[in-house]
C-alpha cells in the first residue's frame, strides 16, 4: 500500500506541476527578467560614472571615452537580444543545426552532439554581433590608452584565439556534463 500510494500521490503532484507550468508566459518572464536586469545595470552603471565624473578634473580625460562605450554597447546588445528572442531566430538555429547533422548521419540518439553543436554556433554568431564593438575598442580606444596600433591588433587575434580555445577546452566538457543531466531519463 505504501509503495502504491507513494506512486499514486508522485503522480499527482508531477500532473499538478506540469499543468501549474504550462500555465507560465515562459517568453513574457525570460523577456521581463532580461529587461530588469539591464535596466537594473544601466542604473549602476550611471550611477558610477557620476562618481567617476565628479573625481576627474579634466572634463577631456581619456578615462570617461570607455564608460560611454560601454553603455552603447550594452544598450546595442540588449535589443540585439529581444530582437533574437522575439523574432524566433533561436528556434531557425536549432532547427538548421539539427537537419545540418541530421543529413551527416548523426540522428536523435546524438543529443549531445546536437546540442554542443547549437551552443557553438549560437556563439559564433553572438561574437560576430560583437565584432564591431571589439574592433572599435581595439582601433579607436587602446591606440589613446597607450599609443599603439599593431600590439593591439595582435593582442586582439591572440585574444580571440586563446578564448576560443579555452572555451572548447573547458566548455565543451561541461557544456556535456549539463546536457547530460538534462537529457538523462530518470
Amino acid at each position: 500500500a505504501g509503495e502504491w500510494a507513494r506512486v499514486h500521490i508522485g503522480g499527482m503532484f508531477q500532473q499538478y506541476l506540469n499543468d501549474f507550468l504550462s500555465k507560465i508566459p515562459w517568453f513574457d518572464v525570460t523577456v521581463g527578467c532580461n529587461v530588469f536586469m539591464f535596466l537594473l545595470e544601466m542604473v549602476l552603471e550611471i550611477m558610477q560614472n557620476r562618481k567617476i565624473r565628479a573625481s576627474v578634473k579634466d572634463p577631456e580625460n581619456y578615462s570617461l571615452l570607455p564608460m560611454t562605450f560601454s553603455r552603447v554597447e550594452s544598450t546595442f546588445g540588449f535589443i540585439c537580444e529581444c530582437l533574437v528572442m522575439s523574432s524566433g531566430l533561436l528556434v531557425l538555429c536549432w532547427n538548421a543545426t539539427n537537419s545540418y547533422l541530421g543529413e551527416k548521419g548523426y540522428g536523435i540518439a546524438y543529443q549531445l552532439t546536437r546540442g554542443v553543436s547549437y551552443i557553438f554556433v549560437v556563439s559564433f554568431f553572438s561574437s560576430l554581433v560583437r565584432a564591431p564593438f571589439e574592433l572599435y575598442r581595439v582601433l579607436i580606444l587602446e591606440p589613446y590608452r597607450d599609443g599603439r596600433l599593431w600590439g593591439t591588433l595582435v593582442h586582439m587575434a591572440s585574444d580571440q584565439i586563446k578564448m576560443f580555445l579555452v572555451s572548447f577546452i573547458v566548455g565543451v566538457p561541461l557544456l556535456s556534463a549539463t546536457l547530460s543531466l538534462l537529457y538523462w531519463d530518470f
